[in-house]
């Protein structure tokens, strides 16, 4: 079994990541079903590229009214 450390520049990220998740873990009881519901969705990779391309989007014009959409 090769037991290296793992010497990468993602392991501070990762460390972070799994800090992270630790703190969340520790907070969910505490949290509201909004800030829940909020976390799902910005944990949801997909979702996040959806809306990261969204605001791209947005930002540079490319959007149509809501107001269209809806008629």
């Amino acid at each position: 079994m090769n037991t290296k450390t793992l010497k990468t520049p993602y392991f501070h990220n990762f460390e972070k990541a799994r800090e992270a998740t630790l703190t969340l873990l520790a907070l969910k009881d505490n949290l509201t079903s909004g800030e829940l519901e909020t976390l799902e969705i910005l944990l949801d990779k997909s979702t996040k590229e959806q809306l990261s391309e969204s605001l791209q989007d947005a930002e540079s014009g490319r959007f149509e009214p809501l107001g269209s959409i809806l008629d």
